[in-house]
């Protein structure tokens, strides 16, 4: 899963102070004043008030876990505030009446000392590395000093076909012009499926909950934010073509077989850009967003085809799938794998 090595490296270098816990350590708060005004340089003083704070906590008498984490905290205080220091304008904050956030917005000059120092040699393997030369610049490599391998998909192509059965787009703005097609093509697909197992890919919880009221099917099952694992588990046991409708089964989960014969990707899945900080990557990198897009669709296919001798057909129903098979950027990311296995129905399902 090489693919995520950017954002597991952003994860760890984020850091998030919430009031509550500020109260219990060190018996202080970040004020209202300062959660909703202060700028980068009140919050390195911000940053260095709290890490005095930790630093003077007593940790001889405390539980070593307890002791673990205070030294920890104060190790990531510190290498924060330097990193404001260094590089300003690289770091999101995101604020609220809990507290706050710092998100890194690239880690090519910390992957280093995070990542590489620790091996002479490093070997990323993924099925969607999709530009290597992007991957390697966003980790602070130089591409020349990359080798970079790629093979073809051992499937054969007939086994995996996608089909685009478009209902329109299915952006924020257009969805409600299109989802009342999507439910005719699905209750098509559903029918010609009606002995096996699918899943629905639907991007989001909205388009989630609009299927499970609006396509009426006993087969059909979901999922809350809790209860994911629960629900998978019991999709992949059960005997019955049941079809799960999850926006968050794009990748780590592997339904082989009879567990998935057919998915439907719903809505192209474009990086939310109302969470601040891949928005504020998206206006410094355009590219950086088309890839992340490309590479989740394509993790997504990905899902119901495990083997040389199984097969899994995929039916795509958001007509944004045209664009990125036509714009320069987006169709220079999408591998050859998934090109070839297109196949548009322009009357729809047979």
């Amino acid at each position: 899963e090489a693919h995520n090595i950017e954002d597991k490296l952003m994860k760890t270098m984020e850091i998030t102070l919430y009031n509550r816990q500020l109260e219990k350590d060190i018996k202080k708060v970040i004020s209202p004043q300062t959660l909703k005004t202060a700028e980068k340089g009140e919050w390195i003083m911000e940053i260095e008030a709290i890490q005095g704070h930790y630093s003077d906590i007593e940790i001889k008498d405390l539980p070593t876990n307890k002791a673990d984490r205070i030294n920890s905290t104060i190790g990531k205080l510190k290498a924060l505030k330097n990193n404001l220091e260094k590089e300003p304008g690289n770091w999101v904050i995101d604020a609220d009446e809990h507290g706050v956030s710092f998100k890194p917005l690239r880690v090519n000059h910390y992957a280093e000392d995070y990542l590489f120092r620790h091996g002479d040699v490093v070997i990323f393997l993924s099925a969607t590395i999709l530009s290597h030369k992007m991957f390697s610049k966003w980790l602070g490599l130089d591409p020349r000093d990359v080798y970079h391998i790629q093979v073809d998909s051992p499937f054969s192509v007939e086994k995996r076909p996608i089909e685009l059965n478009l209902a329109g787009k299915m952006s924020k703005n257009r969805v409600k012009q299109s989802a009342p097609k999507s439910i005719e093509i699905m209750q098509k697909i559903l029918k010609r499926h009606e002995g096996e197992k699918g899943l629905i890919h639907t991007h989001s919880y909205k388009c989630q909950q609009y299927i499970i009221n609006n396509l009426y099917s006993n087969r059909l099952i979901a999922h809350g934010t809790n209860n994911r694992e629960r629900v998978l588990k019991f999709f992949e046991e059960d005997e019955n073509p049941l079809v799960l409708v999850s926006p968050s089964m794009s990748e780590g989960v592997d339904l082989p077989y009879d567990k998935c014969r057919f998915q439907i990707i719903y809505k192209i899945p474009f990086p939310y850009l109302g969470d601040k900080q891949i928005n504020m990557r998206m206006k410094k990198d355009q590219r950086w967003y088309a890839y992340k897009t490309a590479m989740t669709l394509v993790q997504t296919y990905g899902r119901g085809m495990r083997a040389d001798d199984d097969s899994c057909v995929t039916y795509i129903l958001d007509s944004d799938i045209q664009m990125l098979l036509k714009s320069p950027l987006y169709k220079s990311l999408i591998p050859e794998f998934f090109k070839e296995a297109i196949v548009i129905n322009d009357d729809r399902i047979i």
